[in-house]
């Protein structure tokens, strides 16, 4: 009987494990930014404590972090910079601009770990800069 308990919670914890790495209560809550400004998913989703924009290669920027006290970080992608300029020589962007962008892909962290992406692509899960 013990052996069985112990079976059976190491199978749930496995399950709940595998289930951070795509969650659909994920795709359905932050679907509906997909084509939205950056500004928009702001408004939505206050209570955040920072706002950094990341960049991949030197000055060159590819994303907002959004930076919540709970340990989740909500990454932004624009489908493109339409209003901001996306190289900087200085590195010193302008944040009102970029939050006219149009959202393309949200990435979801928790305790810097990727644990949804929205529309789900594995490849946003571990990039390679």
């Amino acid at each position: 009987m013990k052996f069985l308990i112990i079976t059976i919670m190491l199978v749930c914890n496995f399950n709940s494990c595998n289930s951070t790495k795509h969650n659909d209560d994920n795709q359905e809550n932050y679907q509906k930014y997909i084509g939205k400004s950056i500004n928009y998913f702001l408004e939505q989703n206050k209570g955040y404590s920072k706002l950094i924009i990341n960049e991949g290669k030197p000055r060159v920027a590819i994303s907002l972090l959004v930076i919540y006290p709970n340990s989740i970080t909500i990454e932004l992608f624009p489908k493109e910079f339409k209003y901001m300029k996306q190289f900087d020589e200085l590195g010193k962007w302008n944040l009102e601009l970029f939050k006219k962008e149009t959202i393309e892909t949200i990435r979801i962290l928790k305790n810097n770990s990727v644990i949804d992406v929205v529309p789900y692509n594995e490849n946003l899960f571990n990039p390679v800069d």
